[in-house]
């Protein structure tokens, strides 16, 4: 009896012995890991920008009927600080591969953002953000310059989508219209 109480505590001992390890050993993976929901990432189908530590820009992307119509700049600009800034957007960004825009299809966009603020592009309710003959295929890239006063300028491509999916099919004119 004794023999058998002593075989039942040591499969006890290492039955928790081995919990203990794998408990260990799971929670190993994590401390070790980045959780990677604390890092900023683009959750649509647009790209972000992180200008400097107070202003970013999330889901930029040009919705478009055709290459050679207008298109509609969508995204979101947000202003984290306490100082009201000024975002400056251009396309006089070259695209290795593409042409230089035109003249006459460069465009300028200035949205000032209060402090604390988040400004949608785009949107019904938003800052109109009419981008005019593209030099970018749909499917492709458009390249952008991103700037405040404060941060200066950087550049992104940004994608350019055609209105097949749903969520945009109202966003820009049809190609009969444009």
């Amino acid at each position: 009896m004794a023999r058998a109480a002593r075989a039942s505590r040591t499969m006890t001992s290492l039955l928790a012995t081995g919990a203990l390890a794998a408990t260990l050993a799971l929670t190993g993976c994590s401390a070790v890991n980045p959780i990677t929901t604390d890092k900023p990432y683009s959750p649509s189908d647009g790209v972000r920008l992180e200008l400097d530590g107070q202003v970013s820009a999330a889901n930029l992307m040009v919705v478009s009927a055709n290459r050679d119509g207008p298109g509609v700049l969508l995204g979101a600009l947000t202003n984290r600080s306490a100082t009201a800034t000024t975002v400056t957007i251009t396309n006089k960004v070259l695209i290795e591969g593409l042409a230089p825009p035109p003249a006459d299809a460069e465009f300028t966009l200035k949205v000032p953002l209060a402090p604390n603020q988040t400004v949608l592009l785009g949107t019904k309710d938003g800052v109109h953000t009419s981008v005019p003959m593209l030099n970018a295929p749909l499917g492709g890239l458009l390249g952008l310059e991103v700037s405040t006063p404060e941060s200066g300028t950087q550049s992104v491509s940004v994608p350019v989508l055609d209105r097949t999916l749903p969520e945009y099919s109202t966003v820009v004119p049809s190609p009969s219209a444009s």
